[in-house]
């Protein structure tokens, strides 16, 4: 499954008669496609055995939207970031679906704005973390990146304000906290803590 990626990209070059370079940027693509699939999949399938399936899917809905923009620190092994992705995102949603009854309306817009905020101000400062594989090359492209990340921040809050003052169901609550879990994560990734974090996820899984 983690190689599959691999094979249609050699299948696209063959087909397409596309250059080593040109293979190359297909195949960082299909890798971000394929193994976010992966994670979401596993996400999705761990958090409806735990019960959290709806949190769960916002949760990495945010981070993905948000990741897109901003980068982040992630594993080294594509398998890692699956594993990682499909334990602490439940478990996330978990957490969530746990303390929303117990939040009062107040709590609630507190936590929102108070993430917003740090959220924002982390942003503007880190993003874009680049990937490895695909670092900004250029000033502009970076600047257009921070600019969509922090939107991207705004929207989530937005969001959230439109589901707390409009929306009027019993997973409203839910909701809104599923999408501060998301932007959690996503903002911690861009931190020395959360590349601090990820690195020793690694080591953990090697052994080491």
């Amino acid at each position: 499954m983690l190689s599959l990626p691999g094979y249609v990209a050699d299948y696209l070059k063959n087909q397409l008669g596309l250059t080593d370079e040109e293979k190359e940027v297909a195949l960082y693509s299909l890798q971000v496609i394929f193994y976010g699939l992966y994670a979401f999949l596993g996400a999705g399938l761990v958090g409806l055995f735990l019960g959290c399936l709806f949190p769960t899917l916002i949760i990495a809905v945010t981070i993905f939207i948000l990741r897109c923009f901003s980068g982040g620190a992630h594993c080294n092994s594509p398998f890692g970031c699956i594993l990682l992705s499909a334990v602490l995102i439940p478990l996330s949603g978990k957490l969530i679906i746990t303390i929303a009854p117990l939040l009062s309306k107040y709590s609630q817009v507190t936590l929102i704005v108070f993430g917003f905020l740090v959220s924002f101000y982390v942003t503007w400062r880190l993003a874009p973390v680049d990937a490895p594989a695909k670092p900004v090359s250029s000033e502009s492209h970076r600047l257009q990146l921070k600019i969509l990340s922090l939107f991207a921040v705004v929207f989530i809050f937005v969001l959230q304000g439109v589901f707390l003052s409009f929306v009027r169901s019993p997973w409203t609550e839910t909701a809104v906290l599923a999408l501060e879990g998301g932007l959690f994560w996503q903002t911690f990734s861009l931190t020395k803590a959360g590349h601090r974090f990820f690195a020793l996820a690694d080591n953990f899984k090697m052994g080491g």
